[in-house]
């Protein structure tokens, strides 16, 4: 928002008379929104790495909402008799935040003026 204030056309609309409230409207908020998608996709995974983790060791969710991470804490203690009950849900959490991960950096080179198609 910084670095956006000080261009030539936000300048250029403040020379001309341009009031504050459509400058920001009307120049400066289209050329925000791809970096608050971009920030936001690829804030995702940890989110749910970090709400995983805490689910885990029992300060996150409680019972009756389902978690990644209470998945796993149940599943660690029946691995010796069944180890997929814990490799499953390990598994799908991984593949979630790959999948999470790649799709924020989609979402970045997709929306990045300087990369070419």
């Amino acid at each position: 928002m910084l670095s956006l204030r000080e261009r030539e056309f936000v300048l250029a609309a403040k020379a001309i008379g341009v009031p504050t409230r459509q400058v920001l409207f009307k120049e400066l908020l289209p050329n925000l929104v791809a970096p608050i998608v971009i920030s936001a996709s690829l804030a995702l995974p940890a989110y749910v790495t970090a709400e995983a983790g805490l689910s885990f060791l029992g300060v996150g969710l409680v019972e009756p909402i389902p978690s990644w991470g209470q998945t796993i804490s149940v599943a660690t203690n029946w691995f010796k008799a069944d180890p997929m009950y814990l490799w499953l849900p390990v598994i799908g959490i991984t593949a979630l935040v790959l999948a999470l991960a790649l799709l924020g950096d989609a979402i970045r080179d997709a929306f990045d003026p300087k990369t070419r198609r």
